[in-house]
């Protein structure tokens, strides 16, 4: 770097022969260049631009606006008008049938004899909402009626091996719980609005405690105040009552937290009579490993002292053990 003029150049431009030019080519196929071609190519450049690449990042953005567990963020929407303060647990059914998911389903010609035989019920009749003469269904009667039958436990192994309701039924299994999510957030924010005097719903506790049960019966597959015990293989009505009547008043908790011998011997003494008892116990143990079993231990107290008193700074501890969870 002894010539001045390069050193300058060099350090200008980063090369000693001073300010130069690169050219970059995109190679391309020789039949793009020909005119006989000059139509298609501008067709599929067309169809690029203008259809191709905003279907991309449209459906891109809407992949990423979605509510809890997936489900669409339109459901809240449709939710909210109609959550009020009249409402019980057979109205939760007709709300959740206008949710966009379940909305949409149809009814094929194979599902026609199921679905008649059990709208006919009467548990399930007094559900539907009601519709005059050449007035258009308030909701699509379909979920509805897979939902109570579940929930009524009338859904036969017949009627699961026909393709488009075990489909729908998985469906509805696997969204109903997002949807009662929704449905309790919007509830209490309407309860919140009402306090702030921005909404003439009334919505009280009840109406809270109503979802939760809902919620709560329909994860143990019963309509209303089905036993914990039935959440068990084996169990019915008539068993859990035997069972809780041999444990001396013990809950579903304390049996499940029994040892596996122990609680054994009671589920035999109980069922002793059926022909598949050992496929039963298996079973149960199956689904008692899986059961999210968790026991609480809370303590107050006032360290160094034995009795807490005004001015005492108070310690409050919460454990929480799962015991199902493998070590680590």
């Amino acid at each position: 770097m002894t010539d001045e003029k390069a050193r300058e150049n060099f350090l200008k431009y980063g090369n000693p022969d001073g300010k130069g030019s690169m050219a970059v080519s995109i190679a391309l196929p020789n039949f793009l260049q020909k005119k006989e071609y000059q139509l298609q190519v501008l067709i599929i450049f067309f169809i690029i631009v203008i259809f191709v690449i905003p279907y991309y990042f449209l459906s891109q953005i809407q992949s990423n606006q979605k509510d809890v567990g997936g489900i669409e963020i339109e459901n809240r929407r449709l939710f909210t008008p109609l959550i009020n303060e009249n409402m019980i647990g057979k109205n939760i059914p007709v709300i959740l049938a206008h949710s966009a998911e379940l909305s949409r389903m149809r009814v094929p010609k194979a599902e026609f004899a199921t679905l008649d035989r059990l709208k006919r019920l009467e548990e399930i009749k007094e559900v539907l909402p009601k519709t005059k003469a050449g007035e258009a269904p308030k909701a699509n009667a379909k979920p509805i009626i897979l939902l109570m039958a579940y929930m009524y436990d009338h859904l036969s192994k017949e009627d699961m091996e026909i393709e488009g309701i075990q489909q729908s039924m998985e469906q509805i299994i696997r969204n109903v719980p997002n949807y009662m999510e929704v449905m309790l957030g919007e509830t209490m924010k309407l309860a919140h609005m009402f306090k702030m005097g921005q909404s003439p719903k009334k919505i009280t506790a009840k109406n809270i405690m109503t979802l939760i049960q809902f919620s709560q019966n329909f994860m143990q597959k019963g309509w209303i105040l089905k036993d914990p015990f039935q959440q068990l293989p084996g169990f019915d009505q008539v068993s859990a009552g035997k069972m809780k009547n041999r444990l001396g008043g013990k809950n579903l908790y304390q049996y499940c937290t029994m040892g596996a011998q122990e609680r054994t011997e009671h589920f035999k003494a109980i069922m002793g009579d059926r022909p598949n008892i050992d496929t039963l116990v298996r079973q149960q143990e199956a689904c008692i490993e899986a059961l999210p079993l968790v026991k609480l231990t809370m303590t107050a107290e006032v360290e160094g002292e034995d009795e807490i008193v005004v001015g005492d700074i108070l310690t409050c501890k919460l454990r929480a053990d799962f015991i199902n969870m493998p070590a680590g």
